[in-house]
């Protein structure tokens, strides 16, 4: 089972049903097409506020890996996200626009997600909780700002969710016997060519949904999973210059990731991983946060109450969370490995609380006076729809109106700054007479303007750099938001960029002269 009986369920608990009987309705034709509608109006939701041009190093990346991918070369960074790129190869086929196709998969990726939280949360719980799980998902400040951009995060969400879903469905008899364990394992394996880190989080679940049955499923499923790895891993090897030099670059990469980690740093690296990930959690859940704490409320005063759909969603959350505390947290885009199964403990939160509130204006509006027998449950829908206007408007009031850099905003001054950076250096620096500096934007300045000598500041190379100019060089140009001139440095110029005010650098410098960047506090000095 994996929701509890309504003979479990207290008096003042909404009343759960069978596992059996949510399976005869989730096939019906209404939750399909909520489903469907959600994630049209999430990708409707999107269109408006879509980023022209990449966000960061890895988009650049991606761009760069739509013309030659390549896992070795970092054309994207190993292992590679075949499926990925290759998605959005066809969706460049309709669009003639190659970071328009990327953050287009995000879109869809994000409508996916949804859609399928909205099925699995329908599934373990009913219908008012699904519907405010997929809309506190599809609200969520990070999520909506992810899919905005060129960055595969939105399809993390989508994939974990989907698998999860189908973990479910294996569980619970709408994949029987050894073909339903073949399509989940297919199922599982081909979601890995486009997140390859699928494989590791999702384990836990499918091994749950599997235990207890026959072997030949689990040779079927062995057998199905091994052929749904060969489609992406084969193809990913032989486009990075063979297997032995694509599993040299992975092994590489996921060295530098657990640099970070409690093995390597200690308690340090513990107490940094747990401080960012509640960082980026905790702007991701926004305003769904009241009913994730009503939740845990809830759960506090009946700890002995069975609820195997809460152990479900731990288990789905669990092990990326125990990841990217003990190893590595690097992006808000990680914890969309979280977030949906997060944001359906705080839609049932807040249908608990929605519940309990009906109740108590009920119970007001029956002592009041009034001579009219007010009912519990039209307290509760009262109750509902609020909680559910004010924690989900909130949370689009986030992105769509406040003023931060994950938000429409954001998006708009991001596009505004760089389109102005790259138009002052084209108009007014010549590339036979200019040095770029860049960290941050290097891979841009290499896509965009690729004809100027570079200064790329490496901070594993160390915190201090120095460069000699080069005969001929006339201009050296900060390419670079943080990056700014030491004080007393007057040899520096700068003009503002539109929209959030940042400055733009430049120095007029002569062959011989020495500049020195020192990344512990992102200054530059030039020393003639």
């Amino acid at each position: 089972m994996i929701a509890p009986n309504a003979s479990t369920a207290p008096a003042n608990q909404p009343r759960a049903v069978s596992s059996r009987a949510k399976v005869s309705r989730l096939r019906g034709r209404p939750d399909t097409v909520l489903a469907i509608a959600i994630g049209l109006l999430t990708i409707g939701s999107r269109v408006p506020w879509m980023m022209h041009l990449p966000w960061a190093w890895d988009s650049v990346l991606y761009l760069r890996a739509m013309f030659l991918f390549n896992a070795t070369i970092h054309q994207p960074q190993p292992p590679g996200y075949l499926f990925y790129v290759s998605l959005a190869r066809l969706i460049d086929l309709l669009v003639h626009d190659d970071h328009r196709a990327l953050v287009w998969v995000s879109i869809l990726a994000a409508g996916l997600a949804t859609s399928a939280l909205y099925l699995l949360a329908r599934f373990l719980y009913d219908r008012g909780t699904a519907l405010l799980a997929a809309g506190f998902l599809a609200t969520s400040v990070t999520f909506w700002f992810y899919s905005e951009i060129a960055y595969p995060y939105t399809m993390l969400a989508a994939g974990t969710t989907i698998l999860a879903f189908v973990t479910v469905a294996l569980r619970h008899g709408l994949l029987p016997g050894a073909r339903g364990a073949a399509v989940a394992a297919l199922a599982w394996a081909l979601m890995a060519g486009f997140r390859q880190d699928l494989l590791l989080f999702l384990a836990p679940l499918f091994f749950a949904a599997m235990w207890g049955r026959p072997v030949r499923d689990w040779l079927a499923g062995c057998c199905a999973g091994a052929v749904g790895i060969v489609t992406w891993l084969v193809p990913t090897a032989a486009l990075s210059e063979g297997f032995a030099k694509y599993l040299h670059a992975t092994m590489r990469q996921g060295g530098l990731v657990s640099s970070s980690s409690l093995f390597a740093l200690g308690f340090d690296g513990l107490s940094h991983n747990a401080q960012v990930l509640g960082i980026f959690l905790g702007k991701g859940i926004g305003f769904a946060f009241p009913g994730l704490l009503y939740f845990l409320f809830r759960a506090g005063l009946h700890p002995r109450l069975r609820n195997p759909a809460l152990g479900w969603l731990v288990l789905w959350a669990g092990p990326p969370l125990l990841f990217y505390v003990l190893v590595h947290i690097g992006d808000y885009g990680y914890t969309f490995t979280i977030l949906p199964a997060l944001m359906v403990l705080a839609a049932r939160g807040t249908m608990l609380a929605a519940h309990d509130l009906g109740r108590g204006i009920s119970w007001v509006m029956n002592h009041v006076g009034t001579g009219q027998r007010f009912r519990s449950q039209l307290g509760r829908h009262v109750a509902t729809v609020l909680l559910a206007l004010v924690l989900i408007g909130g949370n689009s009031w986030l992105f769509v109106r406040h003023h931060s850099q994950l938000s429409a905003t954001g998006i708009t001054c991001f596009d505004q700054t760089m389109s102005a950076r790259l138009r002052l250096v084209r108009e007014w620096f010549r590339p036979d007479e200019t040095l770029l500096f860049s960290s941050a934007y290097y891979q841009h300045v290499r896509y965009f303007l690729p004809e100027y000598p570079t200064w790329f500041w490496d901070p594993a190379k160390g915190s201090v750099s120095v460069r000699e100019i080069d005969p001929g060089i006339r201009w050296l140009v900060v390419f670079d938001e943080l990056a700014h001139p030491a004080p007393g440095q007057t040899a520096f110029q700068w003009m503002l960029l539109p929209c959030n005010g940042v400055r733009f650098y430049y120095a007029r410098v002569y062959p011989g002269d020495r500049v020195r960047f020192d990344g512990r506090d992102l200054t530059l000095t030039l020393d003639r």
